[in-house]
């Protein structure tokens, strides 16, 4: 495999060129064309996070073309002078973005690779433009509406099925709780039972020999 940029030969399985830090994408993964102003409206609303550098700890939502550079007019503007009045871009397509950088003095990298060409961001992504460092997920942001909704009207607990319920005071009882008889109280009930068995017939037969007697005499 070679790489589309510089022509150097690259390992398979290699996401970027070491020979000029191009990334090396398949043909599904290159970046449609699309018309300025394209919108994704789709779930989950990906997001970056800044995690080291000025803003710390703030997120941004991302709807649809999103520029980034130091200039108030960006949607994300960062304070950092060691980044471009216009530093990059990112496009939606597929549920994730594509990051360009716009021809910026100190460079954009992602996964600490200077980039050269349009990237497409994975959940977890490291972005590095001058001393800012931001992260890409594709999930929701914990701050983002769509969050906020989850939490305030979480789902329903599941209804347990009456027939695999147990009814109202019938709950059996664990093992350690049922009496059980010991083996000689069950021979000691059935030889009480032949005894009383054998003491009724007894007692019959001699009521029918006693009532004969009488008769005959």
């Amino acid at each position: 495999m070679n790489c589309p940029n510089c022509g150097q030969p690259v390992l398979s399985g290699t996401r970027f060129c070491g020979n000029c830090g191009a990334e090396i994408n398949g043909e599904e993964d290159r970046p449609p064309v699309q018309d300025s102003g394209t919108i994704v409206d789709k779930e989950p609303v990906p997001y970056l996070l800044i995690t080291a550098g000025a803003g710390r700890g703030q997120a941004f939502d991302l709807r649809g073309e999103v520029r980034l550079g130091r200039s108030r007019a960006n949607a994300i503007a960062l304070a950092d002078g060691k980044i471009s009045r216009s530093h990059a871009r990112l496009d939606p397509v597929r549920n994730t973005y594509i990051l360009t950088d716009l021809g910026s003095a100190n460079g954009t990298f992602v996964n600490g690779v200077r980039i050269t060409q349009p990237v497409r961001l994975r959940d977890g992504d490291l972005v590095q433009v001058g001393d800012t460092q931001l992260v890409f997920h594709s999930r929701p942001s914990p701050h983002s509406p769509q969050a906020d909704h989850a939490a305030a009207f979480p789902l329903p607990s599941p209804i347990p099925i009456a027939g695999n319920s147990p009814a109202l005071g019938s709950f059996p009882l664990p093992d350690s709780q049922v009496r059980k008889w010991p083996t000689w109280a069950w021979i000691s009930c059935v030889v009480l039972i032949i005894v009383i068995s054998l003491l009724v017939i007894v007692a019959l037969t001699t009521g029918i020999l006693i009532g004969q007697g009488l008769g005959g005499a």
